[in-house]
């Protein structure tokens, strides 16, 4: 995660004064930086749990389906990046890549947003087992 919020940071700092978004782009990419998914540690009671195995297991699919997706975004945000480096101003301007920017932190969240359904459904699927988790 902060690699990529550390990329993004760099790319809407290239961005000119007057892209539509850059504002509201750069503020979410502060709010990214300063935050970290959640952890959690179960024990091996909590994985005998038919529950918990199905929550992560739904989880698991749904990250493997926002990692795909976010790959392509990290790429195409890295070569409108590099293309706007360069000076190619013609070939890239400063919409295409806030627009770039945009669909690859929007990917992030989604991830961050599956991780937190996953963590949410585990605990709640341990305390009704009465199954000891941890963050």
């Amino acid at each position: 995660m902060g690699k990529t919020v550390l990329l993004c940071g760099e790319g809407v700092s290239c961005l000119p004064g007057g892209v539509t978004g850059a504002a509201e782009l750069s503020g979410v990419v502060e709010r990214l930086a300063g935050e970290e998914p959640p952890l959690l540690w179960a024990g091996a009671a909590a994985a005998d749990s038919p529950r918990v195995r199905d929550a992560v297991r739904y989880a698991a699919l749904e990250v493997n389906e926002h990692l795909e997706t976010y790959f392509d975004r990290r790429e195409h945000a890295l070569e409108t990046l590099e293309l706007a480096r360069s000076g190619c101003a013609g070939a890239v301007g400063g919409e295409e890549t806030a627009r770039c920017l945009y669909k690859l932190i929007f990917q992030l969240l989604l991830l961050l947003e599956t991780n937190n359904k996953m963590v949410v459904a585990v605990y709640h699927a341990a305390l009704d087992n009465r199954v000891c988790v941890y963050f």
